[in-house]
């Protein structure tokens, strides 16, 4: 996904956070690479650490657009569901983007537009 840095932040764990804009939607989350350029756009993926809950973290959406948005303390997507296999891996498309989380629980079927809320991501360079 391409993404543009809009801000550079430091997130409280001293490592670095940005806002960033990219073609579903703002917002913001901890960076994973080299320091980026604010103003610049940098192809990257959004990985969701932890596990995350089917049926509170992650709720089925009215199929439609894809959308992403948040600050500092969660990061909102909505998208369809591509994968989950059996231990739980699961990857939802985000537009052109491919989410990658764990999750517990009973998974929604292949195709589902789901909303899932994340109280940490993180934004990770390609290429590097």
């Amino acid at each position: 996904m391409l993404v543009r840095i809009i801000r550079v932040l430091e997130s409280g764990t001293g490592h670095l956070a940005v806002e960033f804009a990219s073609e579903v939607g703002q917002a913001t989350a901890r960076w994973d690479g080299l320091p980026p350029e604010e103003g610049a756009s940098y192809e990257a993926e959004i990985d969701v650490p932890g596990v995350l809950a089917w049926g509170s973290d992650i709720v089925r959406s009215s199929p439609g657009k894809p959308a992403m948005a948040g600050g500092p303390e969660a990061l909102e997507l909505v998208g369809e569901l591509e994968m989950v296999s059996p231990d739980g891996y699961t990857i939802v498309r985000v537009g052109k983007c491919m989410v990658r989380f764990r999750a517990q629980g009973r998974a929604f079927p292949i195709g589902s537009w789901v909303r899932l809320r994340a109280r940490d991501a993180l934004l990770c360079e390609q290429g590097l």
